[in-house]
């Protein structure tokens, strides 16, 4: 929910094309920021119903787009395009007015009226998106829910030994960071984003698989294959795939060296993951694809991890939180992990 708000605008082009559209309306809304205030309504069945103001209010763009439908509404290739521009996008519907009105009518319903109005599409939504889905999964419904589906599967999860979902994780895992990479390159190219409409179907498909094989594991006593800090798209798993493979798996890049780098101008917030990545490095031999410079380049990177460890530096030691798991999905670097290099002293 939001209030209502009038929206002071700057300048309005009628009719310009943009991108590959051509709004009724293109609005500026100059130097003043517009934010979302509202709240969410949250209700489970008869059993919770909450009213929680906003926490946080988004800033919008600085373009509003506005579509008047008089008799044909927006269909869905142009909601797509639209979807695409992530632009404030209001419709002004017409057509249920009935009969036809008078210019300072027309005023009071665009100016002072809500009625006939829709948010065809509003960039706040993804984030509004994302705080309910948390919500939700972290409601006690929902956890009831998903520790009664894990006890009705386990028996079948037990069945199959730790290497067999290992194995299919690590499968669903590359699928579905490349599905995701495929998906961020056509939205680059405005012919390919016509073919979109199937790929996220393709990723929904290859994270249920994920996210039963990360409940497998878990139910082998191996938890945490769904943490963002293992599977997010700069999660441990990603970028240890795109160094065994030696290419981008999560990222659009062509080397596990592109990979490397983006690990190395990393913030020191990743510096405790680092020494699995040398791991990484020396397990799947990735120097021998190396230019001199990169050579390089990683040799000093590695050198200021290695410094930081035997300082006992407590950013470049890790917690042993993902060890087990990690060495029944790499099972080649397993001798590394377990040896215990870099790993924080438990108090």
């Amino acid at each position: 929910m939001t209030g209502r708000r009038r929206l002071e605008l700057d300048e309005v082009c009628l009719e310009r094309r943009l991108g590959r559209i051509v709004p009724d309306v293109i609005a500026t809304l100059g130097g003043r920021q517009s934010y979302v205030h509202g709240g969410t309504r949250t209700t489970v069945g008869e059993v919770f119903d909450e009213d929680a103001e906003d926490g946080h209010s988004p800033a919008w763009p600085a373009t509003l787009l506005v579509e008047v439908t008089v008799t044909h509404g927006i269909d869905h290739e142009k909601l797509q395009r639209i979807r695409k521009l992530n632009l404030p996008t209001l419709e002004v519907d017409l057509s249920a007015m009935g009969g036809r009105l008078t210019r300072e009518q027309f005023r009071d319903l665009v100016v002072d009226q809500i009625v006939g109005k829709r948010w065809v599409h509003h960039p706040a939504l993804a984030g509004k998106y994302r705080v309910l889905e948390a919500e939700i999964d972290a409601h006690s419904v929902r956890a009831d829910w998903a520790a009664r589906m894990r006890e009705l599967h386990r028996p079948r999860w037990l069945a199959k030994p730790v290497e067999h979902w290992a194995a299919e994780y690590v499968e669903a895992a590359t699928a579905h960071h490349d599905g995701n990479v495929r998906v961020r390159r056509a939205l680059r190219s405005t012919e390919a984003a016509e073919t979109l409409q199937s790929e996220p179907r393709v990723a929904d498909t290859t994270w249920q698989r994920l996210a039963e094989a990360a409940e497998a594991l878990r139910a082998h006593g191996l938890p945490g294959g769904l943490d963002p800090d293992m599977i997010s798209d700069t999660g441990l798993v990603p970028r240890i795939l795109s160094i065994r493979h030696n290419r981008g798996i999560g990222y659009a890049v062509d080397s596990g060296f592109q990979v490397l780098n983006a690990i190395m101008q990393s913030g020191e917030d990743n510096r405790r993951w680092h020494t699995l990545y040398t791991m990484a490095v020396k397990t799947y031999d990735l120097p021998q694809h190396f230019t001199q410079k990169q050579a390089a380049l990683y040799a000093s990177w590695r050198m200021s991890i290695v410094d930081g460890v035997q300082a006992k530096d407590e950013s470049y030691l890790r917690p042993s939180t993902y060890d087990d798991l990690l060495c029944a999905l790499f099972p080649d670097m397993a001798a590394r992990i377990a040896s215990g290099y870099g790993v924080r002293a438990v108090r």
